[in-house]
């Protein structure tokens, strides 16, 4: 969050955005299979929140968030 209000100055846009995210974990921690599937080696799946994908991969107990990517960025840029 705090690269955010860096980015913009505005703590309540970090705010908005951390409660957006952290609800959408909430959904994926109970239903990790409702994401895209992004890629087969690793397994990595996304979910897109509004101009943002949270990557992650999950296994029987465990989800990992690997990052949060602004899609209005060039993709070519993303190293996951």
């Amino acid at each position: 969050m705090e690269f955010w209000y860096l980015r913009n100055q505005s703590v309540s846009y970090s705010l908005k955005l951390e409660r957006l995210f952290n609800k959408s974990l909430d959904l994926l921690a109970i239903h990790p299979e409702i994401g895209i599937l992004f890629s087969q080696k690793p397994l990595i799946h996304f979910k897109t929140i509004r101009g943002y994908r949270l990557y992650y991969v999950f296994d029987e107990k465990t989800i990992t968030l690997l990052t949060i990517w602004d899609t209005r960025r060039n993709p070519d840029k993303l190293k996951l």
